[in-house]
């Protein structure tokens, strides 16, 4: 019920920094029983070479302590390789702590949003759109989560909202020769800037993709799964959506004018 969505999950930056110092120090008393200055387990024995090379990026974690522009190459050679090491050799005690630290570790901002459908260069079309049900509470709380969430969002990729019962979306989607306007979902469509439209779940996919960090990280984890499967899954959300939260009393979400200023009528 904020007036303002933004900032809903910004994490203090010096968790970051003491999850890569705590994720240093047990990736440097791994590294120093790999090497043999401190007692190690026999898994290092049995993969001799892998050990090593997972020793010598264990030391990398280290050195990113002190140099904060090697972390997201580090961290993410460190996440697979630790991984690998996990699947080949079996968990050992502390590993399910070790995967945790990596995670609080990482920072959203080092991936930043981008287009999941890659935009096609097409010039005149102005700002990606993003229509909704305007009659629907649970439609209101998605925008206000965009908002929220779009702090690895590059500008240029930054969204506009109108309602489906808009004449914004009379212009530029209803009038359209292309495009038969019946036909479209009744709950949130995205017009790219490259004049694409997106409805379902690749509507869904796009909006992850582009608030970047985390959620970038979901929709191409999503993306392999069936279209099919993806499309009943939100069919069934968007069926019952109307019954999930109050029906607003505005088209557009209560925002601060800064906010309300990305809304067209």
């Amino acid at each position: 019920g904020r007036f303002d969505p933004r900032g809903d999950c910004l994490r203090p930056g010096w968790i970051g920094h003491m999850a890569w110092a705590w994720l240093a120090l047990i990736h440097l008393e791994r590294a120093l029983g790999t090497f043999g200055i401190a007692a190690r387990g026999p898994a290092a024995e049995a993969f001799a070479l892998p050990a090593l090379a997972l020793g010598a990026l264990q030391l990398a974690a280290v050195a990113a302590l002190f140099l904060p522009a090697f972390r997201p190459t580090a961290w993410i050679a460190l996440t697979l390789a630790q991984t690998a090491w996990i699947a080949a050799t079996g968990a050992s005690p502390g590993d399910g702590a070790l995967l945790l630290v990596h995670a609080f570790a990482a920072d959203p901002a080092w991936w930043p949003g981008r287009s999941f459908e890659g935009l096609r260069g097409s010039e005149g079309e102005g700002d990606a759109l993003l229509f909704y049900d305007g009659d629907c509470g649970f439609c209101h709380r998605s925008v206000r989560f965009v908002l929220s969430e779009e702090a690895n969002t590059p500008d240029a990729l930054r969204l506009r909202f109108a309602p489906l019962s808009s004449d914004t979306f009379d212009e530029r989607i209803a009038a359209r020769d292309d495009v038969e306007a019946g036909g479209l979902p009744d709950s949130i469509v995205v017009l790219l800037e490259d004049g694409r439209l997106l409805t379902q779940s690749a509507a869904l996919l796009e909006l992850a993709s582009r608030l970047g960090g985390l959620w970038r990280a979901v929709a191409l984890v999503a993306s392999p799964l069936p279209e099919g499967f993806r499309d009943a899954a939100y069919d069934g959300i968007a069926r019952i959506r109307k019954r999930l939260f109050a029906q607003p009393s505005d088209a557009c979400p209560i925002l601060p004018p800064d906010l309300r200023a990305r809304f067209d009528h």
